[in-house]
């Protein structure tokens, strides 16, 4: 009983390189917020960032003026 061939798909170059540069961007950005996050000392920069510690800081503020 002979076993059929198994087909080894080829991974293309321009595949590869995709990924490689879609993985350096991301790793790009991940690293642009941390650096931001120590440089500014704020944990976000933007409300839809964390919308729960938004609303808390809003919440906070709020108290505060009045």
């Amino acid at each position: 009983m002979a076993l059929p061939p198994v087909s080894n798909p080829r991974i293309s170059l321009n595949l590869k390189a995709s990924n490689l540069l879609s993985t350096i961007r991301a790793n790009q950005y991940a690293m642009f917020r941390s650096q931001n996050q120590l440089a500014t000392g704020l944990r976000f920069q933007a409300p839809s960032e964390d919308p729960t510690r938004a609303a808390a800081a809003l919440k906070r503020c709020r108290k505060r003026s009045t």
